[in-house]
């Protein structure tokens, strides 16, 4: 993975490139001691699936690392996408609510599932 700093709005943001480009997590609006959000887009889903569990083993120690450098209490993310909340879940965020109706694609309305990370 590839550490790249940008600065965003108010905090620090941390993005690490997966897989050669095949997509990106992202560490956004860092406040150090406090929290952060989670973003992650991912333009070849099959680099994640053929990593497997190494690649969700890899993920978990790239979030605890994050967590533990800036000493957050919170990582929170959001999704519209099932296949995104159940990979959340394999690293250990939880369903901490749902925004009905939040996200509209291709003229549908879709609920998005607001889900954190605390220690």
């Amino acid at each position: 993975m590839m550490l790249e700093n940008i600065l965003f709005g108010q905090g620090l943001s941390i993005v690490y490139e997966i897989c050669e480009m095949a997509g990106i997590l992202a560490f956004l609006e860092v406040i150090p001691g406090f929290k952060c959000a989670l973003a992650w887009q991912f333009w070849d889903k099959t680099a994640w699936s053929k990593g497997g569990k190494s690649r969700v083993r890899d993920a978990r120690e790239l979030i605890k690392y994050i967590m533990d450098e800036f000493d957050l209490v919170r990582i929170g993310t959001r999704t519209a996408d099932p296949r995104v909340v159940k990979l959340a879940r394999m690293l250990g965020f939880e369903i901490e609510g749902l925004a009905k109706n939040d996200f509209k694609w291709g003229g549908k309305l879709y609920d998005i599932h607001i889900m954190g990370m605390t220690r």
